[in-house]
């Protein structure tokens, strides 16, 4: 009984290498924006008094 799992998993092994085989290969691109760090520590733009953004202003 303990054979089972091999004589399950083999044919669906197969089974996946054979869909493989027919694929078409196609060009994929991910594109991924994370600038979180560029302003971690908040900033003061030039004619303001209080400092803006940041960190902190994201925690509420």
């Amino acid at each position: 009984m303990k054979k089972w799992p091999t004589a399950a998993l083999c044919p669906l092994f197969v089974f996946l290498l054979s869909i493989q085989a027919y694929a078409q290969s196609f060009d994929l691109r991910i594109l991924h924006v994370n600038d979180l760090h560029g302003f971690a520590e908040a900033y003061k733009p030039l004619g303001s008094r209080e400092p803006l953004g940041g960190v902190a202003y994201l925690a509420g």
